[in-house]
């Protein structure tokens, strides 16, 4: 049966959602995609007009009905590629575009899609996840968050990295990852506030890393090596041979609480990220909503792609 599904994008992540659009295209399904770049650079038109229930949307000629749609892939609407030099107008510019969807996607019904926006926005905030990690029985990284240097100093060992609340930095044209940074807290940048970075300890200690991507239950994984060189970061150096991607069973006791741990945000793709030491522990670093797969299919033949797509056909079955 013919069913309509929406995807949520941008045109500079296309070539992850494109794969899964033609696979469901294949199978007889109407796919529509909405990229909110297009519509910020004017490459695509975008009309949404005041009407008497619900506002009336055309995209690029064509009248949508959000409310229609069977399944919906809520896949990066951003402004990444959209480029304005003055920094002030390109920070309002994405505030305004963010206000406008969420008049667009509350129109998209709740059930429809693949995790929903609410339950995505709690579980990409970082120190959350920690929390609820720790609670689900997964070993954490020692983490503090403080605007006083003292406090680091006391509560972390000499070695330690910060990171931020989001890894991806959008400037525009280009698209840059904000990259795990390592310090000794003998040498820190005081000449700023530490705060809101978020301070851990580094773990030195890397036997390898692991990625965990789950699609409604669907457990895909894989194990990173890495050199000295990419120790800290694999992604900086991921198409070197400092990174080895290898297809690996991560054990089932860690599978099972990465499994508890989508129940409690109510999530239906997650993509974990964690450390393995030498010793055999696992710590868990973080779970991404939205990560990106697509390196996985090409190093592994992970069919992740096609996972997605079956559940997004899977939610037009159950509506």
């Amino acid at each position: 049966m013919r069913q309509k599904i929406l995807v949520a994008s941008c045109k500079y992540d296309k070539p992850t959602w494109g794969p899964v659009a033609q696979a469901l295209r294949k199978r007889g399904h109407e796919v529509i995609s909405i990229e909110t770049d297009s519509i910020a650079n004017g490459s695509k038109s975008f009309t949404m007009q005041v009407a008497d229930k619900r506002p009336l949307i055309t995209y690029c000629g064509e009248r949508i009905d959000l409310a229609s749609f069977d399944a919906a892939w809520y896949r990066r609407p951003t402004l990444f590629g959209y480029l304005d030099p003055n920094a002030v107008r390109q920070h309002t510019l994405a505030r305004e575009v963010n206000a406008l969807q969420h008049v667009l996607w509350e129109m998209v019904p709740e059930d429809a899609w693949l995790n929903t926006i609410d339950a995505m926005q709690h579980a990409e905030r970082k120190i959350t996840q920690l929390a609820i990690a720790r609670n689900l029985g997964f070993k954490t990284p020692q983490t503090i968050v403080t605007n006083q240097w003292s406090q680091i100093k006391n509560s972390l060992p000499e070695e330690v990295i910060i990171k931020s609340s989001y890894g991806v930095l959008d400037a525009g044209a280009d698209v840059k990852l904000l990259y795990t940074q390592p310090f000794k807290t003998s040498s820190l940048p005081i000449d700023h506030s530490p705060y809101p970075g978020i301070w851990q300890e580094r773990l030195t200690d890397k036997q390898k890393e692991w990625r965990i991507t789950i699609v409604d239950g669907n457990i895909f994984s894989a194990a990173i090596y890495t050199d000295s060189a990419a120790k800290d970061d694999w992604r900086r150096l991921q198409h070197t041979n400092n990174v080895r991607f290898v297809a690996e069973t991560f054990p089932n006791e860690q599978i099972q609480k990465c499994l508890a741990y989508m129940d409690h945000f109510n999530l239906r793709f997650g993509a974990f990220d964690f450390v393995e030491d030498s010793k055999g522990n696992i710590v868990f670093l973080e779970c991404n909503t939205n990560g990106q797969y697509g390196w996985l299919e090409h190093e592994l033949g992970l069919p992740i792609t096609e996972a997605i797509a079956n559940l997004l056909e899977k939610i037009t079955i159950r509506r």
